[in-house]
């Protein structure tokens, strides 16, 4: 319990939320002004914004999600249960995404929830999340694997 108190900690969380842009989030690409995390799992989404509200930069209107699911599933249920989730206003959803593919392929686990696409609309904050990625790992890298 002492360790995960410590991600009370501003610098500790914001060193937590780059590694886990390095594992889950889009890598910079110059042609995009926003940057992107999905999950199926409704902890990695609310780590992502808890730990994205850390930023003093941090403005929820730069905020835009996206449920994404099968053809099957009820599309109302799973986007009040991501807005559940996240706590964000149903006027920063996206419509939601329906995967063609699946169609004619029933969903074999009843618990899936989809994906929720969250994208946060600020470059410069992007860049800084992966400066401390980078920065981590060339500390790390000194000290041999």
């Amino acid at each position: 319990m002492p360790i995960v108190k410590t991600i009370k900690n501003n610098s500790i969380g914001l060193i937590a939320l780059a590694m886990l842009c390095l594992g889950e989030a889009s890598k910079y690409k110059s042609k995009h002004r926003q940057f992107s995390l999905g999950s199926s799992d409704p902890r990695i989404i609310t780590i992502f914004l808890c730990l994205l509200k850390r930023f003093p930069e941090y403005k929820a209107e730069k905020i835009r999600c996206t449920v994404q699911c099968r053809v099957d599933q009820d599309i109302e249920f799973l986007e009040e249960y991501w807005r559940r989730i996240t706590r964000v206003p149903k006027n920063l959803f996206y419509s939601t995404k329906i995967d063609p593919i699946t169609r004619g392929k029933p969903t074999k686990n009843k618990d899936y929830k989809g994906v929720l696409v969250i994208d946060y609309s600020d470059r410069k904050m992007q860049q800084k999340i992966e400066s401390i990625a980078d920065l981590v790992y060339n500390l790390l890298k000194l000290e041999g694997p």
